[in-house]
């Protein structure tokens, strides 16, 4: 594809003549240009805007570099007239911002709501690109030179592939870091008065919507992607997408994985050994950290797309002893070749779009990999957006659906906690248990341990309910007989109840035995479990998914 555009320019007697080629790799790029109607000739210098059309719409791209070649003849005029404070060389001694930073930062001084990543990300970005130009400028700082700080920290952050090459991406995601550099400044200042109080203008509300917006997967979005990779088992990227989704792994961890190296538990969880990356086209035994050597945890869900897969690799004609040496995650030309991580990436994102994930999530998903970067467990920042969204939905999913603790979450997904130290998590009890939890969360009611949807079934006499502790609902059916139930149930929070209904007949009543409130303490720990959906809920969803033509996906 290639055109020739004209756009009026907000620029007088100027137009922004654009042209456009394709890349290889499917992205376009465009070129514009400012022309003077007036002269009869280019003004400044050609811009370049590279986009994804799978993402980003023409009209999006078109206002880009619109916009991208306006600034630059401001910038370029601007600079031309007016001296710039900000451009001379730092001095080689500490100037008064870098000396005070320096001894704020050595006593540990970070705002309490930060973690350890924010932190980091945080103070390497202030000290890379804001103290020298500080510095610089000496004690005699007016509110226009942060406002050509600023500009030029988000030009720069515009040509960065991580920001989409978008003017806004950019301002969003330097925006947030400046929020957080703004509150350093403040309490520098208050640290040693001497120094001038300065501070960047930004919006200190959009970056976090944007964050809070990107921390999941809608709902709909998950059960629909849930079905479609059960219609897709027969592709070995579809097995890939479900690693990532289910057991939080890597883009490189999920190439990785042979057949042969999962463990059925119970007949209906999974363990998979995270012992392998792919790099550079081999299967490797390096991993960069050593948090992200673990085993990850996969439910009834996942167990039956393994299933589904090796049903189809025996209809192929292999053996079993040749599929336990075959990779779960294969190219989809040849299912004994380990998948390419960047084909894996690639096939992820088509198929979260085709499954109803937003374009503009997509996009804000590239921002908040630079406000809230994940690890790539190769020592530096994951830059596969679709690893990003997965691995963060399963995150937030653990915590916030199943009630897992931070330290096991942690674990499973391969961040660095201290306090997950003291556990076996080689233990099949210790296994067991992160898989119950993991089931609060329903994708699909079919494929689950959740006993909301799977009934317990009772023989006759006096029995206890065990287990349903880690859920807030339970079905259970009595068989050939009267039964005596006994459950042990605790509510969230004082004052609650609990709602029994039968289909069957009452032949006493229902005895309650109450046992000590408990402390504040325990009241505060205790997890926030996700509610229950009535399987119209998901029958809804599965009719929506089965109108999706995912015939592309299968190949």
């Amino acid at each position: 594809m290639s055109f020739f555009s004209i756009v009026p320019s907000s620029i007088p007697d100027c137009e922004v003549r654009i042209t456009c080629t394709d890349c290889s790799n499917g992205q376009r790029i465009l070129y514009g240009k400012l022309w003077s109607r007036k002269l009869g000739m280019t003004l400044g210098k050609r811009c370049e805007y590279l986009y994804d059309p799978k993402i980003c719409t023409k009209e999006f791209a078109v206002r880009a570099i619109v916009s991208r070649v306006e600034e630059a003849y401001k910038c370029s005029t601007a600079s031309a007239s007016m001296p710039n404070k900000a451009a001379t060389t730092a001095p080689t001694a500490k100037g008064p911002f870098r000396r005070v930073f320096d001894e704020f930062k050595s006593n540990g001084m970070a705002k309490s709501t930060w973690g350890k990543s924010t932190i980091h990300s945080t103070y390497t970005y202030m000290e890379k690109n804001v103290l020298p130009v500080l510095d610089s400028m000496g004690t005699d700082i007016s509110s226009a030179d942060m406002d050509a700080l600023k500009k030029k920290l988000v030009e720069k952050a515009a040509k960065n592939k991580r920001s989409y090459r978008s003017p806004d991406i950019a301002e969003r995601s330097v925006s947030s870091y400046l929020q957080r550099i703004n509150w350093i400044l403040s309490q520098m200042c208050l640290y040693d008065p001497s120094l001038p109080l300065v501070q960047f203008d930004v919006d200190a509300s959009s970056p976090v919507s944007v964050q809070e917006k990107e921390k999941s997967i809608p709902d709909a979005v998950r059960v629909i992607l849930a079905w479609a990779l059960l219609s897709l088992a027969s592709n070995g990227l579809a097995l890939g997408v479900a690693a990532m989704l289910l057991l939080g792994l890597r883009t490189a961890e999920a190439c990785a994985v042979q057949i042969g190296s999962l463990r059925l538990r119970e007949g209906w969880f999974v363990v998979c050994p995270v012992l392998y990356q792919m790099k550079n086209g081999e299967r490797i035994p390096i991993l960069k950290t050593k948090a992200a050597y673990r085993y990850t945890i996969g439910g009834p869900l996942m167990v039956r797309l393994i299933e589904l897969r090796c049903q189809h690799l025996r209809s192929l004609g292999y053996s079993e002893d040749e599929i336990a040496q075959m990779p779960l995650v294969s190219a989809s030309s040849d299912s004994t070749r380990y998948a390419d991580p960047s084909d894996l990436s690639a096939y992820a994102k088509d198929l979260l779009l085709a499954c109803g994930y937003e374009e503009e999530r997509m996009r804000a998903a590239y921002l908040l990999m630079e406000i809230a970067p994940d690890s790539d467990g190769q020592g530096g920042k994951e830059t596969e957006v679709t690893a990003y969204i997965l691995r963060r939905d399963w995150l937030t999913r653990a915590l916030h659906c199943c009630g897992m603790s931070a330290q096991d979450a942690d674990y499973l997904i391969g961040h660095a906690n201290d306090a997950n130290q003291q556990t076996d998590y080689t233990n099949p009890d210790v296994q067991r248990e992160l898989a119950l939890q993991l089931e609060r969360y329903v994708f699909l009611p079919d494929y689950t341990q959740n006993p909301y949807y799977v009934p317990i079934h009772v023989k006759p006499g006096r029995v206890k309910v065990t287990d349903i502790e880690k859920f807030n609902g339970c079905r259970v059916v009595a068989e050939d007989g009267p039964v005596e139930i006994q459950f042990d149930l605790t509510t969230d929070e004082s004052g609650e109840t609990f709602t029994l209904t039968t289909s069957g007949q009452l032949s006493v009543p229902v005895s309650h035995q109450y046992s000590r409130p408990d402390s504040p303490e325990k009241r505060r720990g205790r997890p926030l479990v996700r509610s229950l959906e009535p399987r119209s809920y998901y029958q809804t969803l599965i009719e929506r998914a089965k109108e999706i033509n995912l015939t592309r996906f299968s190949k």
